[in-house]
């Protein structure tokens, strides 16, 4: 965990610092759409769970002729379920924070962290999930980023188009075999209350540093920009994401693929 906060106060430090140079643009956007979600966890069952779900996002976006610096936040609220034995209600709120230096040709090149929170509500009318009502994931992950953005499309002056990717290479990743880690005074009868004291750190530390063979996930996106006039741009965004968690012998899969249109405001 000390080495993922270490890297992200490296990579916010650094991005500062470039940040001091005159920016001649900034775009505050949000978004709003649609996600096609299917998880796999088998620590709730060995069938995917898949819906439709509203999405919704915002970001930050200082950009000049030399470097991206970009924050984003966005949260889907998903309910799925199998015939009418089990249902399973998902709560996944991210954020992600990219700084990108500019190359040739529209390709920027740079680097990512971000968090995501996957959170499962099991529900069913047998008492099967009566002694674990929440499986969740958490990450923190780093790796590259690359961006390929492209003006006057089609030979439109306020046509644009541009494409991200970002791969982590290193993740802390928490993904509790059965329900929350808790201490041991948690596991004792009617004392649970998520407002104790003492709960937080071990939940923290009950992580795991792993790479590509425990963890993966695949972000990509093609989005098409349209200027309205000189502080207005609108936007639509297709996104999808690949995730793949297994640090407990228990895998889960996560597919995201989602249709956003966006409002940005230009200063």
């Amino acid at each position: 965990m000390k080495f993922i906060v270490s890297i992200f106060l490296y990579v916010i430090s650094v991005g500062c610092l470039f940040g001091q140079e005159d920016s001649n643009r900034n775009e505050l956007t949000l978004k709003v759409g649609l996600s096609r979600t299917a998880i796999k966890d088998a620590r709730i069952s060995a069938i995917s769970q898949k819906t439709w779900s509203p999405k919704y996002g915002l970001s930050y976006r200082k950009i000049n002729d030399k470097r991206i610096s970009q924050i984003d936040f966005d949260f889907t609220y998903a309910n799925s379920s199998n015939g009418t034995l089990l249902s399973v209600t998902s709560l996944m709120p991210k954020v992600n924070y990219s700084y990108l230096r500019k190359t040739n040709n529209g390709l920027w090149l740079g680097g990512f962290i971000d968090h995501t929170t996957l959170l499962n509500f099991p529900k069913t009318r047998t008492s099967l999930y009566n002694n674990n009502m929440i499986n969740y994931l958490l990450t923190a992950s780093i790796g590259p980023s690359l961006s390929y953005d492209r003006s006057d499309l089609l030979g439109v002056d306020k046509l644009r188009f541009r494409t991200d990717a970002q791969v982590p290479l290193i993740s802390y990743v928490i993904q509790p075999e059965y329900g929350h880690p808790y201490p041991n005074k948690y596991l004792e009868q009617d004392t649970f209350s998520p407002t104790r004291e003492g709960l937080a750190g071990p939940l923290l530390k009950s992580g795991r540093v792993v790479t590509l063979n425990k963890f993966r996930s695949l972000n990509v996106s093609f989005s098409f920009h349209y200027l309205l006039g000189d502080n207005v741009e609108l936007s639509l965004n297709l996104n999808s994401q690949i995730l793949y968690a297994n640090t407990t012998d228990k895998s889960l899969s996560m597919n995201n693929y989602d249709v956003l249109f966006g409002a940005s405001y230009i200063h």
